[in-house]
C-alpha cells in the first residue's frame, strides 16, 4: 500500500501466514463441498443461505454462490411468503457488509437490484443514502454509478436533481469522469432539442461550454474534461443523407448499385427504396466488410432486369426526403451516378457540433490556453480537431505541426497520432478530388492518388466509389482492406509497400483488370511484375 512501510517478516512469521492460509483453505473446500452437497440433494433451506453466507462474506465476487442463494430465497418464499421482509432484510444488510468487503463488486450490486426489484417496500431513499455514502469513498465507483441510475429510475428522483448531483461531484474533483459521463446522459433529456431527437439545445450546450472551460483551464492536464468538451462539440451532427450513389451495368440483366452515406446506416431498407423504371426492387444489400447487421457507411447490392424491362434504365433511389435518380440511357451506358451531396465530404469534421461562431470561441480559447501549456496534449489535440472543423485548408500547416509535436510528446501514442495525420491528409485530398470532379464536365480522368503519405492503412476509401484508377505505392500498406469499396477500379498501383497477401478485398470489385504490385512482401514470383488482374 502507498505511505506505509514495508516490514521484512522472518522465516516464523513466513511460517505461520502459511499455516493460516492452508487452514482458512481447508475451511473453504468444506464449505463449498457442503454447499454443493445440498445442492446436489436440491435441500434449498436457511442453512444453505448460512453456508453460502460463509464463504461470500470473504469473497462476495463468487457469483454462482449468489445464484444458489436467489434459487433458495426463491424456494423458501414459495412455502412462506409471509418471511419476505425478514429474509429481504436480512439479505440487504448482508449485501451492505459485502461491498464493504469490496465496494465495487459487480456481483453484490446484481444481487442487490434483484432483492430491490422484488421487495415488498423498498426503501429507495435509503439506497439512495448507500450509494452516495459510497461515492464519498470513491467517486469514481462505476459499479455504483450505475447502481444509482438504477435507484434513481425507482426513487423518482428528478432529472434536474441529478444535473445537480453531477454539478457537486465535480466541483470537488474535475477528474470524475462518471460524473462527466453522467452528466452527458442527462443533458439531453433536461434540455431536450425539439428538432433533433437525443441532444441538447444549443442553449444549453453554450451553457455547458462556459462550464467545462473553467474545468480544463482550472487543471489543462485532466482529461476528463477534455472528453466532454469534445462531446459537446459533436452534439449537432451532419444530417442522414446519401452522399455518393453509383450503379453499373454489368451486363443488360444485372446492375450494381453502391451507396454511400454521411452516417453510418443500419440495412438500408429500413430508410429507403430502390425501383427501376417504377418498378421496386427487393434489394439484398452488402457493406462488403462488416456483419450486415452492423451499422456501415457503404453498401451494394445487385439490382436485376428483367427481359421485358426496356431501356433507358431509371434507377429511383427514395431515402427519407431525398430522392435521385440515375439513368442509364441505353445498354451503351454501362454507369451513371449522383454526387448531389459530395460537397458534404468538404471539410473534414469529426466535430460537426456547434455553429461556426461557438467554435471559433472554442479555437480562440485553446489558442489563449496553449502559450500557457505548449506541451499539452489535450490542448493541442483538441485544437487540431476545431481547425479541422472551421477551415482545414486554411490551417492546414497548424495542424501538420501539432499532430507531429503530440507524436514527440505522447510517444506510447505515436500510432495514433500518425493515423490521424493520414486521415487528415487522405480527407484533404479526397476534398480537391471532389471539388475538381464537381467543377469539371464529368467526363475526365478518375484518377486519386496517396502515394509516398506513408500510410499504414487504407482510410476512408469509402467516399472513392467513383475513382478509376488508384495509386498507393510507396506506402506501408501491409494489406489492401479498404479497396473492396473501389466499385469502379479499373487499374491499381500497389509497389513499394509491405503487402504480405493480397486478401479477399479484391474480390467484390467487378471492373479491376490491371494491378501491380513490385516490390511487396508476397511469395510468390509474380510479385515482381504487374499482370492482369482478370487472368489470375
Amino acid at each position: 500500500m502507498h505511505g506505509r512501510v514495508k516490514v521484512k517478516t522472518t522465516e516464523e512469521q513466513a511460517e505461520a501466514k502459511e499455516k493460516e492460509r492452508l487452514q482458512k483453505l481447508e475451511k473453504f473446500k468444506k464449505l463449498l463441498d457442503a454447499i454443493h452437497a445440498k445442492v446436489d440433494a436440491k435441500e434449498l433451506d436457511i442453512e444453505l443461505l448460512e453456508l453460502t453466507q460463509h464463504v461470500l462474506s470473504g469473497n462476495p465476487d463468487y457469483y454462482t454462490l449468489w445464484n444458489i442463494r436467489r434459487e433458495t430465497m426463491d424456494v423458501l418464499l414459495e412455502t412462506k411468503p409471509e418471511d419476505i421482509k425478514q429474509l429481504f432484510g436480512h439479505e440487504l444488510h448482508f449485501l451492505e457488509s459485502c461491498l464493504q468487503v469490496n465496494p465495487k463488486s459487480y456481483s453484490v450490486f446484481l444481487q442487490r437490484r434483484w432483492v430491490m426489484t422484488r421487495h415488498p417496500n423498498p426503501d429507495w431513499k435509503q439506497e439512495l443514502s448507500l450509494c452516495n455514502t459510497f461515492l464519498q469513498h470513491d467517486e469514481r465507483n462505476f459499479h455504483c454509478w450505475d447502481y444509482r441510475r438504477f435507484v434513481v429510475k425507482h426513487a423518482g428522483v428528478s432529472v434536474g436533481e441529478e444535473f445537480e448531483f453531477t454539478n457537486s461531484k465535480i466541483k470537488a474533483n474535475f477528474s470524475n469522469y462518471s460524473a462527466w459521463h453522467y452528466r452527458s446522459k442527462l443533458l439531453p433529456e433536461l434540455y431536450p432539442d425539439p428538432t433533433s431527437k437525443g441532444r441538447p439545445t444549443e442553449d444549453a450546450l453554450l451553457q455547458e461550454y462556459q462550464y467545462v472551460q473553467n474545468a480544463f483551464f482550472t487543471d489543462p492536464s485532466d482529461q476528463s474534461a477534455w472528453f466532454y468538451h469534445r462531446w459537446l462539440l459533436g452534439r449537432i451532427g451532419v444530417s442522414h443523407h446519401i452522399t455518393c450513389a453509383h450503379v453499373y451495368a454489368v451486363s443488360d440483366s444485372k446492375l450494381v448499385l453502391s451507396l454511400c452515406t454521411s452516417q453510418p446506416v443500419k440495412n438500408p431498407n429500413q430508410w429507403l427504396s430502390v425501383s427501376v423504371n417504377k418498378q421496386a426492387s427487393a434489394c439484398s444489400w452488402d457493406n462488403l466488410s462488416m456483419p450486415a447487421e452492423w451499422p456501415a457507411l457503404f453498401w451494394v447490392t445487385s439490382l436485376h432486369v428483367s427481359e421485358s424491362t426496356t431501356w433507358p434504365l431509371h434507377i429511383d433511389i427514395q431515402a427519407d426526403d431525398q430522392k435521385l435518380v440515375l439513368l442509364l440511357a441505353d445498354t451503351g451506358c454501362r454507369e451513371a451516378w449522383s454526387l448531389e451531396a459530395a460537397k458534404a465530404f468538404g471539410k473534414f469534421a469529426r466535430l460537426t457540433a456547434a455553429t461556426a461562431a461557438v467554435l471559433q470561441e472554442e479555437l480562440a480559447s485553446c489558442q489563449q490556453l496553449v502559450e500557457l501549456e505548449p506541451d499539452n496534449k489535450w490542448v493541442l489535440l483538441t485544437l487540431v480537431f476545431l481547425m479541422q472543423c472551421l477551415d482545414s485548408e486554411g490551417h492546414h500547416s497548424v495542424i501538420i505541426s501539432c499532430l507531429d509535436k503530440l507524436k514527440s510528446i505522447d510517444p506510447y501514442r505515436q500510432g495514433y497520432f500518425h493515423e490521424l495525420k493520414s486521415h487528415f491528409l487522405i480527407q484533404e485530398q479526397i476534398h480537391s478530388f471532389h471539388q475538381q470532379f464537381a467543377a469539371s464536365d464529368k467526363s475526365g480522368e478518375r484518377k486519386f492518388s496517396l502515394s509516398n503519405m506513408c500510410l499504414g492503412r487504407l482510410l476512408d476509401t469509402h467516399q472513392l466509389i467513383l475513382v478509376t484508377e488508384l495509386d498507393v505505392s510507396h506506402n506501408q500498406l501491409t494489406d489492401l482492406r479498404g479497396c473492396q469499396y473501389l466499385q469502379c477500379l479499373e487499374c491499381l498501383n500497389a509497389d513499394d509497400n509491405r503487402l504480405e497477401k493480397i486478401g479477399c478485398s479484391l474480390d467484390h470489385l467487378p471492373r479491376l483488370t490491371w494491378m501491380s504490385l513490385r516490390n511487396n512482401r508476397i511469395l510468390f514470383s509474380l510479385c515482381t511484375c504487374c499482370w492482369n488482374y482478370s487472368d489470375l
